[in-house]
């Protein structure tokens, strides 16, 4: 490594003096050409916004003296036709007058006179006799209707009663105005510009449009004087200049538009600024513009030679601002050396004489800089003497720790050879392997381990993986297998090994294995389902009876809940808690959807084993699913009837009373008979009677409600109780089952008919008897109404035909 040459104070301070002078020019001359450039440029924008702001105020005053100019032409123009009409028509006057009193002329000699002038003429005469107006133009005499509006002077003709007016046709006297005063603003220019021109266009529609215009005057391309102008072009840029300008004479009769166009005389396009006037005389917009580039070539010149003239006075100012600035620096140097010399002095001799001399004498500094590093580089002394004694402690406790280690810690370290050299070892090493530590330490690693025949693949393994290397080894000493278990810690070319013997640890584990074995070999054998857990619930084994009955092929649930699921897991914890506190399970059946996704109940039980040391709970799972089916069907059939499936009485019965509470108020009541199911039974048999009495049920099932009850209490009788249910309500319910039976009979092989009352409990009436038995009293109000003997004859009809018996066997149905 090439060494770094020692500077000097002096020499140090000469450098940042030079450099300090080299600096602060490079500052100044950075901060004036800033400046300079920042001034001119703002002064440059400022001076270009008024410079274009004035031009466009040059081109604007050069258009409007051009519209002043037509403005002036057309009414001047105006003015002398005017006079040549008069004067003509005066002059025609004094000979009709002349010719009236020489001899006696009547109105059609005027009329020929008239016409014979007319043929000479480039106008026309209007003569006005009372209410009739006649046109007098090219030699033809005609009445019109309506004044023709051309420019016209009159005079009245006293001899005959009437006007005479000479005019010329506006229309054509407006063309030729246009043309003449077009050739006249052909050579004009609004502004002082090579490539300026002034252009006109007659306006066809201020909203736009294919052809909005058509151009009058271009000197720029005199191929389009004539032709239609569209507002759907874009210049160069996409942008539809036409529009904008369009929009802004709508709204203000005039607009300023930037946009590119062709330069006269060259095949390249420039950014042009035009001012465009509407003429509403003539409705025309004229306008004139100019080529920005021209603008700025115009601009750059004269802000040049401005710059050109300020530049000299800034120059010398700038040389006398640096001239100043190096002398100032070379005195402040010059006084920062001296005292910085006697300052680094001291600092110089603390060193020197360091660590006889263990702190910088602050009393003889002056400089408060340097006095403040001195500080710190005191505080640094005596810092470093605490830590060194701290390193020194830290480093004998650790060689006393590493050394009494219970576990084995050996330092191997590879050098550049590629071999393994033992840096250190602890004192379980040498008692391990029985010798000296001298034979150990700075030993060849397989020299001393090579009994350990992997130990290199283990050392490659080490330095092939980035973290920590651990493996189990089976070592044998003196005829007896030892287990360690070994972990590599590698660090650079450094590997840490730590042993720990784990024999008894091994043994242990074995001999766990056997008995675990034995106690799978029990569980096989019982015909139970038996599952043991741990205490975190955590499935240790699970019998061949356990895995049957839950329909698992190969058991690998790893906590009960997977078994009974979340839903039952309570019963199981709650077994467990029971099992610990001494007691027995109580209620611990609970169902389960098995593998096979078959719904199975289960009656568990829990109890309490220790294996090796360890708490285990064994679950008996015992297959209930029959007797609860058993036990199920019998406390339906307790509460329903057997042939409609709707509750009994006895149900029935019991609803009422509960529901018979202010919190179902309004409840109501609804009793419903089979009329003539006896007539049905004698002549159809008893399933057609079956079938008439599972089809009123039917009915009343699916139109009540889902909290409704419905329920069969006799042979022809049934009930429905509805909670919180007005009479508005139970009169539509009424109502249904009335259609739904009507629909029944349109194909059915008897006719059915049914009885029904209602009783709606507000809260007057005192019990459920009273309550029922107002319900029975309006069914059989019902039931035996005038028409009772109507509706058996048609059941009647329906089971026999015509045959229907005497009348005497008819009264007795009743």
């Amino acid at each position: 490594m090439r060494k770094i040459q020692n500077i000097k104070l002096t020499q140090l301070l000469m450098i940042f003096s030079v450099i300090g002078i080299i600096v602060a020019a490079l500052i100044m001359a950075g901060l004036w050409i800033y400046y300079a450039k920042t001034s001119l440029k703002d002064d440059a924008e400022i001076a270009e916004k008024l410079f274009v702001k004035d031009k466009k105020e040059q081109l604007k005053t050069g258009v409007m003296n051009a519209l002043n100019y037509i403005d002036l032409k057309r009414k001047e123009a105006l003015k002398l036709k005017e006079k040549e009409l008069d004067i003509t028509l005066h002059a025609i006057k004094s000979v009709i007058d002349v010719n009236s009193k020489a001899s006696d002329v009547n109105f059609n000699g005027l009329i020929e006179y008239l016409k014979t002038l007319s043929k000479k003429s480039d106008g026309y005469f209007l003569l006005r006799k009372k209410d009739n107006v006649f046109l007098i133009k090219n030699g033809v005499f005609k009445k019109i209707k309506s004044y023709l509006g051309g420019i016209c002077k009159t005079v009245d003709l006293k001899h005959f009663s009437s006007q005479l007016s000479y005019c010329i046709d506006r229309s054509q006297f407006k063309k030729q105005l246009e043309v003449d005063i077009l050739k006249k603003l052909a050579l004009y220019k609004a502004v002082k510009y090579k490539n300026s021109y002034f252009f006109a266009a007659k306006l066809l529609n201020i909203n736009g449009g294919g052809c909005f215009a058509k151009v009058l005057l271009n000197p720029n391309k005199p191929s389009l004087v004539g032709r239609c102008i569209s507002d759907n072009i874009t210049d160069s840029r996409g942008f539809y200049y036409r529009k904008a300008f369009l929009k802004d004479l709508k709204l203000h009769k005039e607009s300023f538009v930037e946009y590119t166009y062709k330069i006269p005389s060259k095949n390249v396009e420039g950014l042009k600024l035009s001012y465009i006037v509407l003429y509403k005389p003539f409705n025309w917009i004229v306008g004139s513009g100019i080529y920005i580039k021209d603008l700025k070539s115009e601009f750059r010149t004269l802000a040049f030679l401005k710059f050109k003239k300020r530049l000299k006075s800034r120059i010398t100012v700038i040389v006398l601002a640096i001239f100043i600035l190096v002398a100032v620096l070379i005195l402040i140097h010059l006084v920062l050396y001296l005292i910085l010399k006697k300052d680094t002095a001291v600092v110089e001799d603390f060193f020197n004489s360091y660590p006889d001399k263990k702190r910088i004498d602050l009393s003889r500094l002056k400089v408060s800089d340097l006095k403040l590093i001195a500080d710190r580089i005191n505080d640094m002394s005596d810092k470093v003497e605490r830590y060194s004694k701290e390193t020194k402690r830290l480093f004998e406790r650790y060689f006393s720790l590493v050394s009494n280690f219970p576990d084995c810690v050996v330092i191997f370290r590879r050098i550049d050879s590629g071999v393994f050299i033992i840096e250190d070892a602890n004192r379980c090493v040498i008692s391990c392997l029985n010798i000296k530590r001298d034979d150990v330490v700075g030993k060849n690693a397989f020299d001393v381990f090579g009994f350990m025949g992997h130990l290199d693949k283990k050392f490659e393994e080490a330095f092939e993986i980035d973290g920590v290397l651990s493996f189990v080894d089976c070592l044998t000493f003196n005829n007896q297998d030892k287990y360690f278990f070994v972990v590599f810690y590698r660090k650079d070319n450094e590997i840490v090994a730590i042993a720990k013997e784990i024999t008894d640890s091994v043994e242990l584990f074995r001999k766990r294995q056997r008995e675990l074995e034995r106690f799978k070999s029990f569980m096989e054998s019982v015909n139970v389902g038996v599952i043991a857990i741990d205490k975190a619930l955590n499935v240790v084994y699970a019998n061949g009876v356990s895995r049957k009955l839950l329909e698992i092929k190969e058991f690998s649930l790893e906590t009960i809940t997977d078994i009974v699921g979340h839903k039952n897991i309570k019963i199981i914890k709650n077994a467990v808690k029971g099992v610990q506190n001494g007691k027995k399970c109580i209620d611990c059946t609970t169902s389960i959807i098995t593998k096979g996704n078959k719904n199975k109940w289960l009656f568990v039980s829990v109890s309490e084993i220790e294996l090796y040391s360890e708490k285990l709970f064994v679950v008996s799972l015992y297959d209930i699913t029959k007797r609860y089916e058993k036990e199920k069907e019998t406390e339906y059939l307790s509460f329903h009837d057997s042939l409609t499936s709707l509750y009994n009485r006895r149900y029935f019965t019991e609803e009422l009373r509960r529901l018979f509470n202010r919190r179902n108020y309004p409840l109501s009541l609804v009793v419903c008979d089979i009329n003539g199911l006896k007539i049905i039974n004698d002549n159809l048999g008893h399933t057609a009677g079956d079938k008439a009495i599972k089809s009123i049920a039917s009915i009343l099932k699916n139109q009540a409600r889902a909290n409704d009850i419905v329920a069969r209490i006799g042979g022809d009788e049934f009930a429905v109780i509805m909670p919180n249910t007005d009479k508005e309500g139970v009169e539509a319910f009424l109502s249904r089952i009335k259609k739904e039976v009507d629909k029944f009979n349109t194909g059915s092989e008897f006719f059915l008919s049914v009885s029904l009352g209602m009783a709606v409990q507000y809260g007057d009436i005192e019990n459920t008897d009273e309550f029922f038995k107002i319900a029975d009293d309006n069914m059989y109000r019902n039931k035996y109404s005038v028409d009772r003997e109507k509706t058996l004859l048609r059941i009647l009809r329906s089971v026999r035909g015509n045959d229907i018996g005497t009348d005497n066997q008819i009264k007795g149905l009743r």
